[in-house]
C-alpha cells in the first residue's frame, strides 16, 4: 500500500494572502524583491519589482505599490511608482517615520543611479523623485562601482533621528547576465544616511568588502537594536551558507568586521529582519527575521553565465524567527510557506516499507519547484514489481485550499494532487482518500502541535525513527499514520 501526504500551512498562525500575481490583465511575467511596511497610521504599504519580458534583473520593470487599510484584508488597485520605460527600475526601500508619518522612498534605475521621493498621506501620492545618485558616486575613490542598488526591502529611522539605508555596489566584471550586460558580482556594501529628514544624503562607511574570507556581499537587511546600535545583516555566496551581521553605533561610521551568523542560514537570497516590539511598552524586545531556510542543494550552481563560489540552495521553506535579546539567539522558529512538500509513505501487513520526502524538480529558471511525476512513477513502480501479485492501494490525503489561498498556490497544490491520481490511472491502481479530520480524529491529534504526528509515529514504529530525526519530517509523519489509519479501519473490509 502506497499513501500520500500533502502538507497544508498552519492556518490557526498564519491567513495567506496573495498581493501580486502574475495575470492576462499585465504584461508583467512576474514579481520580485518585495518591501512591506506598516505607517503610523496603520496602512500597509506592499511595493513589488514588476517584471516584464523574462523577469530577468535586466529586463524591463516597474516599480508597482498596493496599499491595504484593513491590515491586509483588502487591497488597493496597483499603483506605478516609478517606471513607464525600457529598463529596470527596482529595489524600492521605503523608511517610516512613525514621528512625521512620512514614507520616504529610495530606489535604482538601470542599477546606475538612485531616486529618493516620500509620502505625507500614506502611500496614497508621492512626491516628484529627487536624483541623488551623487552621493554614491563618491565611493568610486575607493571602489569603481559600475552597478548598484539600495536595500532592498526597507531602511530604518533611528532613535537619534537618522534615516539609514544600505547600498551594494558592483564593479561588474562577473558578466553573470552575458557579454553585453553589466554583471551584479562580486560587490561591496555600503550605508548611505540622512540627517534632515531626506533633503540631504551622505556617504557612510564601507561596511563589507568581496576578498578571500567574504564572498561577494550584496542585498543587506537593516534594524537597529535596543541600545541605539544599528545591525546590517547581509547576503553574500560563502561556502559556509551563513549570513553575515556587522555592526554600527551610529548606522553610518565605524562599523565592526563582518562576522558569519550560525543562527542566520543563507540560501544565497534575500532575507527580511524587521523589529516587532520594544520594552519597556511591551515588556519585550521582539526581532523577526524571515528567509527561505532550505538546506537543498538547486540543481545549478550558476547564476546566468556565471558560476558561484558556492552552490546556491532552493528558494523554498520560508522561515520566519523571533529573537527576545537584540539577535544573540533565535529561539523560536516557524515555518511560513514550506513550498511543495508532502511524503511517499510504502506499508505492507503493518510495516513500514519506505517513506520519503515528496520528489520535486526545477520548473522554469526562477527556482520554482513542481513535482517530480516520473519520479514518483518510478518508486510505486519499484513496489508494484517487489510486490506482484499483490493487492495494492494508493491512500491520498484530500484536502482543499486554505481561505484566501492564491490561484497560483491552488494550482500547484492541484497539479501535485493530478500528477498522483493520473500515475494510479496508468497504473491501474486503486485510490482511496482520507480526509485530515478523520485520520487526525482517529490518532487524537486534533488540535495537536504540528510535531505531534512525527513523535507517535516514533512510539508506534521505533525502527523507522532514523527517518524521522528532523522536524520538518512531520510529512513523512503524516503519510505513515495516513497508511496505519487506512489498513485499521478500511483494507480488512475491502
Amino acid at each position: 500500500m502506497s499513501s500520500y501526504s500533502q502538507d497544508s500551512h498552519d492556518e490557526s498562525f498564519f491567513r495567506r494572502k496573495v498581493i501580486f500575481e502574475p495575470s492576462k490583465n499585465h504584461d508583467y511575467y512576474t514579481y520580485r524583491i518585495p518591501s512591506l511596511v506598516c505607517t503610523k497610521n496603520g496602512t500597509l504599504l506592499a511595493f513589488a519589482a514588476a517584471r516584464k519580458n523574462e523577469g530577468g534583473d535586466w529586463d524591463p520593470i516597474d516599480i508597482v505599490l498596493k496599499r491595504s487599510t484593513d491590515y491586509g484584508e483588502t487591497w488597493s488597485s496597483m499603483k506605478v511608482i516609478a517606471g513607464g520605460g525600457k529598463i529596470p527600475f527596482d529595489n524600492a526601500t521605503p523608511i517610516v517615520d512613525n514621528q512625521t508619518g512620512i514614507v520616504h522612498l529610495l530606489y535604482q534605475s538601470n542599477y546606475e543611479k538612485c531616486y529618493y521621493t516620500f509620502s505625507k498621506d500614506d502611500g496614497i501620492s508621492f512626491e516628484k523623485p529627487v536624483e541623488i545618485t551623487k552621493i554614491v558616486e563618491g565611493y568610486k575613490n575607493f571602489y569603481n562601482w559600475i552597478v548598484m542598488a539600495p536595500g532592498p526591502g526597507h531602511g530604518i529611522k533611528t532613535s537619534s533621528g537618522r534615516l539609514v539605508v544600505p547600498f551594494w555596489l558592483s564593479d561588474g566584471s562577473s558578466k553573470e547576465f552575458g557579454p553585453d550586460k553589466r554583471g551584479h558580482r562580486p560587490s561591496i556594501v555600503v550605508s548611505v544616511y540622512s540627517d534632515d529628514d531626506g533633503k540631504t544624503w551622505n556617504r557612510g562607511d564601507v561596511v563589507a568588502e568581496n576578498n578571500d574570507e567574504i564572498i561577494v556581499p550584496n542585498e543587506t537587511s537593516v534594524i537597529e537594536l535596543a541600545d541605539g546600535r544599528v545591525m546590517f545583516n547581509i547576503r553574500n555566496e560563502s561556502t559556509n551558507f551563513r549570513r553575515l551581521v556587522s555592526y554600527s553605533k551610529d548606522g553610518a561610521t565605524a562599523w565592526t568586521p563582518p562576522v558569519y551568523a550560525d543562527a542566520f542560514f543563507e540560501p544565497i537570497c534575500f532575507a527580511s529582519m524587521v523589529r516587532y516590539s520594544k520594552k519597556p511598552l511591551n515588556q519585550k524586545n521582539r526581532i523577526l527575521f524571515c528567509n527561505p531556510d532550505s538546506r537543498k542543494t538547486h540543481v545549478s550552481a550558476k547564476v546566468g553565465h556565471t558560476k558561484l563560489s558556492a552552490r546556491a540552495r532552493t528558494r523554498s521553506n520560508l522561515t520566519i524567527r523571533m529573537s527576545y535579546d537584540e539577535g544573540i539567539s533565535w529561539p523560536v522558529k516557524k515555518e511560513i510557506d514550506p513550498g511543495i512538500s508532502g511524503a511517499l509513505c510504502f506499508y505492507s501487513n503493518g510495516n513500514v516499507i519506505d517513506v520519503i520526502d515528496m520528489p520535486t524538480m526545477a520548473e522554469g529558471k526562477k527556482n520554482k519547484k513542481q513535482v517530480n511525476g516520473r519520479q514518483i512513477f518510478n518508486e510505486i513502480l519499484n513496489i508494484k514489481n517487489t510486490f506482484a501479485g499483490h493487492k495494492i492501494n494508493v491512500v491520498v490525503e484530500q484536502v482543499s485550499a486554505m481561505p484566501g489561498q492564491g490561484v497560483t498556490s491552488m494550482f500547484n497544490f492541484g497539479q501535485s494532487f493530478g500528477v498522483i491520481k493520473g500515475i494510479c490511472s496508468a497504473m491501474e491502481l486503486p485510490i482511496f482518500y482520507v480526509r485530515p479530520a478523520k485520520w487526525k480524529k482517529y490518532f487524537n491529534l486534533i488540535n495537536a502541535e504540528k510535531d505531534a504526528s512525527r513523535t507517535k509515529v516514533i512510539e508506534m514504529f521505533p525502527k523507522i525513527s532514523q527517518k524521522l530525526s528532523r522536524k520538518k519530517d512531520n510529512n513523512k509523519a503524516d503519510a505513515i499514520l495516513i497508511a496505519k489509519y487506512f489498513e485499521n479501519t478500511r483494507e480488512n473490509n475491502d
